[in-house]
Protein backbone atom coordinates (compact mmCIF):
# COMPACT_ATOMS: atom_id res chain seq x y z
CA UNK A 1 0.00 0.00 0.00
CA UNK A 2 1.50 3.01 -0.84
CA UNK A 3 -1.09 5.79 0.02
CA UNK A 4 -1.42 8.93 -1.52
CA UNK A 5 0.47 7.83 -4.33
CA UNK A 6 0.02 8.26 -7.74
CA UNK A 7 0.40 6.75 -11.70
CA UNK A 8 -0.75 9.42 -13.82
CA UNK A 9 -0.38 7.73 -17.07
CA UNK A 10 1.99 5.66 -19.69
CA UNK A 11 2.43 1.64 -19.52
CA UNK A 12 3.75 -0.88 -16.99
CA UNK A 13 4.82 1.84 -14.26
CA UNK A 14 5.03 0.63 -10.77
CA UNK A 15 4.81 2.74 -7.12
CA UNK A 16 5.80 -0.20 -4.35
CA UNK A 17 4.54 -0.36 -0.87
CA UNK A 18 5.24 2.41 1.57
CA UNK A 19 6.25 4.88 -1.15
CA UNK A 20 3.89 7.26 0.27
CA UNK A 21 3.04 10.19 -1.95
CA UNK A 22 4.94 9.24 -4.66
CA UNK A 23 4.14 10.02 -8.42
CA UNK A 24 5.09 8.53 -11.57
CA UNK A 25 3.77 10.92 -14.22
CA UNK A 26 3.65 8.67 -17.59
CA UNK A 27 6.38 7.13 -19.88
CA UNK A 28 6.90 3.23 -19.70
CA UNK A 29 8.42 0.67 -17.03
CA UNK A 30 9.34 3.22 -14.44
CA UNK A 31 9.76 2.02 -10.89
CA UNK A 32 9.92 3.70 -7.11
CA UNK A 33 10.67 1.14 -4.73
CA UNK A 34 9.44 0.99 -1.20
CA UNK A 35 9.66 3.65 1.45
CA UNK A 36 10.76 5.91 -1.12
CA UNK A 37 8.62 8.88 0.66
CA UNK A 38 7.60 11.69 -2.32
CA UNK A 39 9.76 10.85 -4.64
CA UNK A 40 8.89 11.54 -8.95
CA UNK A 41 9.48 10.14 -12.02
CA UNK A 42 8.08 12.42 -14.39
CA UNK A 43 8.14 10.49 -17.48
CA UNK A 44 10.72 8.53 -19.81
CA UNK A 45 11.44 4.48 -19.68
CA UNK A 46 13.13 2.02 -17.32
CA UNK A 47 13.78 4.82 -14.83
CA UNK A 48 13.84 3.48 -10.83
CA UNK A 49 13.97 5.17 -7.82
CA UNK A 50 16.05 2.52 -5.13
CA UNK A 51 14.22 2.09 -1.66
CA UNK A 52 14.53 4.39 0.89
CA UNK A 53 15.43 7.06 -1.65
CA UNK A 54 12.90 9.68 -0.03
CA UNK A 55 11.97 12.98 -1.55
CA UNK A 56 13.74 12.12 -5.06
CA UNK A 57 12.97 13.14 -8.61
CA UNK A 58 14.36 11.72 -11.88
CA UNK A 59 12.76 13.98 -14.36
CA UNK A 60 12.60 11.70 -17.36
CA UNK A 61 15.11 9.98 -19.51
CA UNK A 62 15.69 6.57 -20.11
CA UNK A 63 17.41 3.38 -18.09
CA UNK A 64 18.18 6.40 -15.33
CA UNK A 65 18.71 5.04 -11.82
CA UNK A 66 18.80 6.75 -8.41
CA UNK A 67 19.79 4.15 -5.49
CA UNK A 68 18.69 2.46 -2.18
CA UNK A 69 19.03 5.25 0.65
CA UNK A 70 20.37 8.09 -1.92
CA UNK A 71 17.33 10.49 -0.24
CA UNK A 72 16.90 14.10 -1.83
CA UNK A 73 18.59 13.19 -4.80
CA UNK A 74 17.74 13.99 -8.64
CA UNK A 75 18.57 12.94 -12.29
CA UNK A 76 17.22 15.84 -14.86
CA UNK A 77 16.97 13.60 -17.54
CA UNK A 78 19.62 12.11 -19.95
CA UNK A 79 20.17 7.68 -20.19
CA UNK A 80 21.75 5.33 -18.21
CA UNK A 81 22.84 8.01 -15.56
CA UNK A 82 23.55 6.33 -11.78
CA UNK A 83 23.03 7.89 -8.76
CA UNK A 84 24.26 5.00 -6.41
CA UNK A 85 23.54 3.92 -3.19
CA UNK A 86 23.22 6.16 0.33
CA UNK A 87 24.50 9.22 -2.18
CA UNK A 88 22.41 11.60 -0.62
CA UNK A 89 21.67 14.94 -2.39
CA UNK A 90 23.57 14.45 -5.45
CA UNK A 91 22.78 15.47 -8.84
CA UNK A 92 22.67 14.15 -12.19
CA UNK A 93 21.69 17.11 -14.87
CA UNK A 94 21.44 14.89 -17.40
CA UNK A 95 23.78 13.61 -21.04
CA UNK A 96 24.83 10.16 -20.80
CA UNK A 97 26.59 7.46 -18.66
CA UNK A 98 27.40 9.76 -15.79
CA UNK A 99 27.81 8.58 -12.53
CA UNK A 100 28.43 9.31 -8.78
CA UNK A 101 28.63 7.15 -5.48
CA UNK A 102 29.35 10.32 -3.18
CA UNK A 103 27.41 13.07 -0.76
CA UNK A 104 26.41 16.41 -2.34
CA UNK A 105 28.27 15.55 -5.93
CA UNK A 106 26.77 17.10 -9.10
CA UNK A 107 27.41 15.98 -12.59
CA UNK A 108 25.95 18.99 -14.73
CA UNK A 109 26.03 17.00 -18.18
CA UNK A 110 28.54 15.40 -20.38
CA UNK A 111 29.02 11.63 -20.97
CA UNK A 112 30.45 8.99 -19.35
CA UNK A 113 32.02 11.16 -16.40
CA UNK A 114 32.72 9.45 -12.71
CA UNK A 115 32.92 10.35 -8.88
CA UNK A 116 33.38 7.83 -6.73
CA UNK A 117 32.91 7.42 -3.46
CA UNK A 118 33.86 9.55 -0.53
CA UNK A 119 34.49 12.69 -2.71
CA UNK A 120 31.34 14.51 -0.94
CA UNK A 121 30.72 17.90 -2.39
CA UNK A 122 32.69 17.36 -5.75
CA UNK A 123 31.63 18.80 -9.44
CA UNK A 124 32.27 18.08 -12.40
CA UNK A 125 30.60 20.67 -14.94
CA UNK A 126 30.33 18.21 -18.22
CA UNK A 127 32.73 16.81 -21.15
CA UNK A 128 33.40 13.52 -21.53
CA UNK A 129 35.54 10.64 -19.33
CA UNK A 130 36.00 12.93 -16.55
CA UNK A 131 36.85 10.96 -13.14
CA UNK A 132 37.02 11.92 -9.32
CA UNK A 133 38.33 9.27 -7.68
CA UNK A 134 37.75 8.07 -4.21
CA UNK A 135 38.10 10.44 -1.21
CA UNK A 136 38.82 13.43 -3.51
CA UNK A 137 36.03 15.80 -1.57
CA UNK A 138 35.18 18.92 -2.90
CA UNK A 139 37.01 18.59 -6.09
CA UNK A 140 35.67 20.51 -9.54
CA UNK A 141 36.77 19.40 -13.09
CA UNK A 142 34.70 22.23 -14.81
CA UNK A 143 34.63 20.24 -18.41
CA UNK A 144 36.83 18.89 -21.48
CA UNK A 145 37.70 15.42 -21.70
CA UNK A 146 39.68 12.75 -20.27
CA UNK A 147 40.80 14.58 -16.63
CA UNK A 148 41.05 13.29 -13.70
CA UNK A 149 41.16 13.89 -10.21
CA UNK A 150 43.02 11.44 -8.28
CA UNK A 151 42.49 9.88 -4.83
CA UNK A 152 42.97 11.89 -1.72
CA UNK A 153 42.89 15.08 -3.93
CA UNK A 154 41.05 16.89 -1.69
CA UNK A 155 39.80 20.75 -3.54
CA UNK A 156 41.83 20.07 -6.45
CA UNK A 157 40.39 22.37 -9.65
CA UNK A 158 40.61 21.17 -13.17
CA UNK A 159 39.10 24.08 -15.19
CA UNK A 160 39.35 22.16 -18.71
CA UNK A 161 41.31 20.65 -21.77
CA UNK A 162 42.10 16.95 -22.50
CA UNK A 163 43.87 14.48 -20.11
CA UNK A 164 45.02 16.94 -17.65
CA UNK A 165 45.57 15.37 -13.38
CA UNK A 166 46.04 16.24 -10.64
CA UNK A 167 48.36 13.91 -8.69
CA UNK A 168 47.49 11.53 -5.62
CA UNK A 169 47.40 13.11 -2.30
CA UNK A 170 47.89 16.71 -4.42
CA UNK A 171 45.27 18.73 -2.22
CA UNK A 172 44.80 22.57 -2.24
Amino acid sequence: NASHSAVLGGWYNYIYHYADYATIGGGGQNFINRDAFQSLIGGGAFNSIGTNADNSTIAGGVYNFIGANSRVAAIGGGRTNVIHANATNAVIAGGGKNQTWSVATTVSGGQDNTIESVSDGSVIGGGATNAIRYNASYATIAGGTQNLVETNSDFATIAGGNNNSVGLGADY
